[in-house]
């Protein structure tokens, strides 16, 4: 690609991105707009005012004809810089209100948009990375910024017109110091910002490692094992590495933008050495007045400003526009992903679920996770899931419930494509209950029915069918509030087995959820599950292969592959792998 026509692209983003944010502030409040408008009408009146009052009143003085004039000129003067403060002070108390609340709205909306991304995203490192890359764009990169760079633009330009006819007595190489001062000064903006964004990304991706260590120290859920392995002064000093790279880089990017600022001072005090002294020298001559002398002066100066203003206004909004592209790319994601229509997933009757030659691979690695998968599943049939760690199963579980995406081969139910079906009408197939499960700092009842209460249904029996019908319904499940508790391991699990009961879904999935159960507590529950469920779904992954004895059908992963499938005597018979494992744990718990 040339480099001009990737220019114009990245600008043509820019103009994107920006006009998105505003239609999104416009529908959000109107008024930000009057009052932003507002914001630069106001500095462009007391621009004039600050200089043409002076000149009136010391032209009044001058001519000593009316002293009491020149005290209501004064007077006046000073009356309207005190309302134009006021109103100023005013509309900024109100921008700031709306862009405060503007601010809550996006910030909602990218975690919405973040929530809304596919399961596989979340394994992702540069997804994560972009997220808290764009989190903090959030804080930099703003509307009102840019609204208030363009205010700020008009609004010079509208105090340049006002002033430029009181400048018409200047000669023409005074204009070029000031000029050059302006270059000067742009040149330096431009390479303070690009220095600032690049080592906005460093940084960036070092304060997200800094706020893991800090976090592994401070968690409740570090807590147990960074005491127990006295981890303090090894985290502690990771973290104080982070945070010395980080001041280092902070270090960095004062000295650059001290440089920019210090060359900008140098061509701003040699422009005012050449106004001073052209105008003094004027005076002395005395082809301008006092008046003239103060109202000159003065004008050039703001002029210069003003000019020197807009430039770094100008550098400003694309300074700002590379941070909302940065945000504002997730946020609009969501919305491409949100328009494709689909399908809802016709259940009624019997469900087919199939599996299709389907081969699955997790970014970046050099093998398949899964391949080449084949498999039909029946309703009212229990299939059990075994094979050593990595072999596949998790990744199957995954693929089945819509979680991850095949990268060929289909995955269909009653006929239906998994891609074809709305992603949520395809997960509500499933209760699950998985190997990482969670509780909530919500009251027990919230963590049973996950805030999905259906008339008619009763979270104390899900919770009594798991074994665990004495928690209280109102009970907060976290001891970082009042009267709240924790549960313990083999009590978390038989929450998490209510849950998936309460949801009652077509199919069930069971992926090690009895690890902190004791054997006999495990046979108990999986009697218990199987007895009621026996017009489900289900599949069981397990460790413990006697638990598998209970499925019609058991699949035996290897290496991503189904090396087996049968009944627990087919595959006895058989002699394979899944036989060898049965008698080797067999031989550990001693038959």
């Amino acid at each position: 690609m040339r480099p001009g026509i990737g220019k114009r692209k990245r600008a043509l983003k820019i103009i994107q991105n920006i006009r998105y944010l505003f239609q999104l502030l416009w529908n959000h409040n109107k008024k930000y707009f009057w009052v932003t408008a507002l914001a630069f009408l106001l500095p462009a009146v007391t621009n004039l005012i600050q200089v043409v009052f002076p000149r009136e009143i010391l032209e009044s003085l001058e001519e000593a004809a009316d002293f009491t004039g020149t005290v209501i000129l004064a007077v006046a003067m000073c009356m309207l810089l005190f309302v134009m403060e006021m109103l100023s002070s005013y509309v900024e108390y109100k921008k700031h209100g709306y862009v405060g609340d503007f601010e809550i709205m996006l910030n909602r909306k990218l975690a919405e948009a973040a929530a809304e991304w596919h399961y596989e995203r979340f394994e992702d490192f540069a997804s994560r990375e972009q997220y808290h890359f764009a989190v903090m764009c959030m804080k930099e990169g703003t509307a009102d910024a840019v609204a208030g760079c363009v205010a700020s633009v008009a609004g010079s330009i509208l105090s340049l017109l006002s002033l430029l006819y009181v400048s018409r007595m200047v000669v023409w190489w005074l204009w070029m110091v000031i000029a050059l001062s302006v270059l000067i000064n742009i040149g330096c903006e431009i390479c303070r910002a690009n220095y600032d964004y690049r080592s906005y990304e460093e940084y960036s991706a070092i304060d997200m490692r800094m706020v893991y260590s800090r976090d592994v120290l401070t968690w409740k859920d570090f807590a147990k094992e960074t005491r127990l392995f006295s981890m303090y002064d090894y985290v502690s000093g990771t973290a104080n590495h982070y945070i010395n790279l980080l001041s280092r880089l902070q270090s960095r990017r004062g000295m650059k933008t001290f440089r920019a600022y210090f060359l900008s001072c140098v061509f701003d005090f040699l422009q005012r050495v050449a106004i001073f002294g052209y105008i003094s020298y004027q005076a002395y001559r005395g082809e301008i007045s006092i008046a003239d002398f103060s109202m000159l002066t003065l004008a050039l100066i703001t002029v210069s400003a003003l000019c020197i203003g807009i430039a770094k206004d100008i550098v400003r909004i694309g300074e700002t526009a590379k941070y909302i592209n940065a945000y504002v790319d997730v946020m609009k994601g969501r919305e491409t992903a949100g328009h494709r229509e689909k399908a809802v997933l016709d259940t009624d009757g019997k469900l087919r679920l199939a599996f299709d030659h389907v081969d699955f691979s997790y970014p970046g690695a050099d093998s398949m996770a899964l391949e080449d998968v084949s498999f039909v599943f029946e309703s009212d049939k229990k299939y059990g899931l075994v094979g050593a760690n990595g072999s596949g199963k998790s990744t199957f579980i995954h693929l089945l419930m819509g979680l991850y995406s095949p990268v060929s081969g289909s995955i269909s139910c009653n006929g239906q494509d998994q891609r074809d079906v709305e992603g949520e009408s395809w997960k509500n197939l499933f209760s699950s209950v998985s190997q990482d499960f969670n509780t909530y700092a919500y009251t027990v009842r919230e963590n049973v029915t996950m805030f999905r209460e259906e008339e008619g249904t009763d979270p104390g029996e899900a919770l009594e069918r798991a074994g665990v019908g004495w928690m209280k319904g109102d009970e907060y499940l976290t001891s970082e509030y009042a009267q709240g508790r924790e549960l313990s391991g083999g009590e978390a699990q038989k929450l998490a087995i209510a849950r998936a009961i309460y949801r009652d879904a077509r199919v069930f999935v069971f992926d090690e959820p009895t690890a902190a159960l004791s054997p006999v507590s495990e046979k108990e529950l999986y009697e218990s599950v199987f007895r009621e469920m026996k017009d489900k779904m289900l599949f069981l992954i397990s460790h413990r292969l006697a638990s598998c004895r209970m499925c019609d059908e058991i699949l035996v992963f290897e290496k991503g592959k189904i090396a087996e499938h049968g009944s627990h005597e087919e595959l006895m018979a058989k002699g394979g792998l899944y036989a060898e494992m049965f008698r080797a744990q067999a031989d550990l718990y001693g038959r």
